[in-house]
């Protein structure tokens, strides 16, 4: 698609600071802060108590699921009514998690999401795989692969099987609306539509920094972005709002995680991992959490500033959403090399030097954390001297995978599903960086407190060709004995071409209805190995009840043996 040389001219001149602001729903608002006040922050680390009595009541939903489940893919009927048993104190709990990738990891974590859903079309029964998502207690998502876990779950956590429906029926839909570019997004024949679209946007930024709040290009991203993913954008979509939705309030649906990491001039190894939750905003590797509520507020030594004035809606969805995929820094630095060409390459050079401030490029957040006492470990960067906190793509350090927040022993997790849509190969496919990069975490001070199976480097993972199939890390939990502890399993699922060449470039910014069709298409066979495997849905059931049986010195049955031997990678 090409676009006018009137449209790139009118983007510089909306990215001034020239707008005219009129109210808008994305400006924070100021109110009176809560009796507790002091209490909005919190350095005990571990779970909070909203998370740990909200995992309570998903517990009493997934536990019947999941045994169902196995019962129906598993001959071991003894042996799964010992692990969910009510003396049992651990029953098994699954996560999933979505690399970053633009719209590649959007659309084929989509299907591989949809390969685990029970909603979705001839995906239950015997073989199949349809119920675990529905058993699952966490699923995280970073970059692209958030734009698909945020988009569900602000969605009234929609299924894949209606998006992909939407669009067979009615020749589009509303979720995913990317058959324009974002910079055009009602296509070239509509110019002034787009810049009425940007000028609202630049409206709705202005008024944010107005009232005084720290703004970067990253909310105009996140704006932008949030058109294609919610019904009416996200200017009034406020994060902390999923709380008091049915579907997460009842626990229907997983516990969503975001992530993003501090942006460092300097290097991009040891930066804090920040994960945005339902409940908060913080750093497990600082054991600093904040109410995500209250994200905006003037904090310093743990309270507010002024115990009169709260911030509100600083938590927009669509900024978070922008924030985990803040690439902009990376893209300023290297916009030559990255194979950009035309007028797209043109633009972003404009919006880039609009914000040409270092502050302004990465997403700025008011630190609830300022003030507090610092840790004593040499982390490298040190969270508390900060009043903003500057926050970028959460994988800029390798680990396109969001493992940090799973791999905490709190949570309890066995086994993480992990979607890696990375593009690390010359022809666009992942290389197991993010696996080796989170690997290599855990030898670092900022990573001592995590966990994570051996993995080979990028080197042995291509050559050995774990980058094309199904593959588990960590089977041998005594090989791991002298790690912090056990970790979970990892079930690693690689995006692969069968029925669809889905190793497009990050930087593509439209797909056909045919092109999303066809890369939700691959991502469902990628995450079933295109069927090639008639014990498939028995072996993932083994690698779910592992740990469980680990803990419960349970000797696996010969047909979760022999899946182990087909699988689990040794090193």
């Amino acid at each position: 698609m090409q676009y006018s040389s009137s449209l790139i001219t009118a983007l510089l001149l909306l990215a001034s600071n020239s707008v005219s602001a009129a109210t808008s729903a994305y400006e924070p608002e100021i109110v009176s802060c809560p009796s507790n006040s002091s209490s909005l922050v919190r350095t005990s680390g571990g779970l909070s108590t909203d998370e740990t009595e909200w995992v309570a009541k998903r517990d009493a939903i997934t536990e019947p699921i999941l045994k169902s489940y196995l019962s129906s893919q598993l001959n071991s009927t003894s042996t799964l009514d010992k692990i969910f048993s009510d003396d049992n104190d651990q029953k098994p709990k699954i996560a999933f998690a979505v690399s970053g990738g633009s719209y590649r990891a959007m659309l084929s974590g989509a299907g591989m999401l949809s390969a685990f859903d029970n909603r979705t079309d001839d995906n239950t029964g015997s073989g199949k795989l349809g119920g675990l998502l529905q058993a699952s207690t966490y699923l995280a998502g970073l970059s692209g692969g958030n734009w698909l876990t945020t988009s569900l779950a602000f969605n009234d956590w929609i299924s894949v099987q209606e998006v992909v429906d939407q669009v067979k029926n009615t020749n589009g839909s509303s979720l995913w609306n990317i058959t324009n570019s974002i910079l055009a997004p009602f296509g070239a024949e509509e110019p002034m539509n787009d810049l009425l679209r940007w000028a609202k946007i630049r409206t709705d930024i202005q008024n944010k920094e107005d009232a005084g709040f720290p703004v970067s290009i990253v909310d105009l991203w996140g704006l932008a972005l949030s058109y294609q993913f919610f019904e009416n954008g996200a200017e009034n979509l406020i994060w902390s709002s999923l709380q008091k939705s049915d579907v997460f309030a009842n626990a229907e649906m997983p516990f969503i995680i975001s992530t993003a990491e501090q942006y460092n001039a300097v290097e991009t190894i040891n930066t804090t991992i920040f994960e945005f939750n339902p409940f908060e905003f913080g750093s497990w590797e600082h054991e600093k959490f904040a109410n995500i509520e209250y994200l905006g507020t003037s904090f310093k030594d743990g309270s507010p500033v002024n115990s009169t004035q709260c911030v509100n809606n600083f938590d927009n969805a669509g900024y978070i959403l922008g924030t985990s995929a803040g690439l902009f820094n990376l893209v300023a630095e290297k916009i030559d090399s990255l194979g950009l060409t035309g007028t797209t390459k043109e633009i972003l050079e404009i919006l880039i030097s609009s914000w040409a401030s270092e502050n302004g490029i990465p997403a700025a957040y008011p630190n609830p954390f300022y003030g507090l006492e610092a840790e004593s470990n040499d982390f490298g960067s040190n969270i508390t001297y900060l009043e903003d906190l500057y926050l970028v793509d959460g994988g800029e350090d390798g680990e396109t995978l969001p493992f940090v927040p799973l791999l905490q022993e709190e949570r309890e997790i066995d086994a993480i599903f992990a979607f890696d849509i990375d593009a690390n190969t010359d022809e666009l496919w992942p290389s197991g960086l993010s696996l080796y990069a989170t690997y290599a975490r855990q030898a670092q001070p900022i990573g001592a407190d995590i966990a994570f199976p051996f993995v080979p480097n990028t080197t042995v993972f291509v050559e050995e060709s774990l980058n094309e199939k199904t593959v588990f890390f960590g089977c041998n939990a005594t090989l791991l004995s002298e790690l912090a502890y056990i970790p979970p399993l990892v079930v690693y699922i690689p995006n692969k071409e069968y029925t669809f060449a889905s190793n497009t470039s990050t930087f593509q910014l439209s797909y056909t209805d045919e092109e999303k069709l066809g890369m939700i298409e691959n991502g469902y066979a990628a995450a079933y190995q295109n069927n090639t495997d008639s014990d498939y849905a028995t072996c993932i059931s083994c690698a779910v009840i592992l740990r469980a049986q680990q803990r419960l010195d349970i000797t696996p049955s010969a047909e979760c043996q022999s899946c182990f031997d087909n699988y689990c990678w040794s090193p």
